[in-house]
């Protein structure tokens, strides 16, 4: 895992399965495996009125080729732990079923919170999360 230029979300924009956006702020990170990009992880500040020292991840990409083989936990892992060595609490909002199963079977994240985000209007959309059950988490060093 290495911090990178933001242009690198190039290579991993149309794997994101909510959103090719990335924030104007964020923190880039790259994974390599045999000196190919295989995954991706943005941050960026919180903010919040009490809470100087928070980041958020997102923009989590596996490529599909490395997919099913424990990229996403492992990266998330090691950019958390960069972070929280610079003082920062980190924290992952997500909604995406197979995330949350990870983040549950880890020791290394608490769950904060569980619930619905927004209502389901009688429309179910692609590329969003409402309606869907979302989770927070937040790292703990272990």
């Amino acid at each position: 895992m290495f911090e990178c230029d933001r242009k690198a979300w190039g290579l991993f924009s149309r794997h994101h399965y909510l959103s090719n956006r990335l924030s104007s702020n964020a923190r880039c990170f790259v994974g390599m495996i045999d000196d190919r990009p295989a995954a991706f992880v943005s941050t960026s500040r919180f903010p919040h009125a009490t809470v100087k020292n928070m980041m958020m991840l997102s923009r989590i990409v596996v490529i599909p080729d490395f997919q099913g083989i424990g990229v996403a936990g492992k990266m998330i892992d090691s950019v958390s732990d960069h972070l929280f060595y610079q003082g920062w609490r980190v924290r992952i909002t997500t909604s995406h079923p197979g995330m949350i199963g990870s983040l549950k079977g880890s020791q290394s994240w608490i769950c904060k919170r569980q619930g619905r985000n927004g209502r389901h209007r009688g429309t179910v959309s692609e590329k969003g999360s409402s309606g869907r059950i979302t989770t927070s988490w937040e790292y703990k060093q272990i």
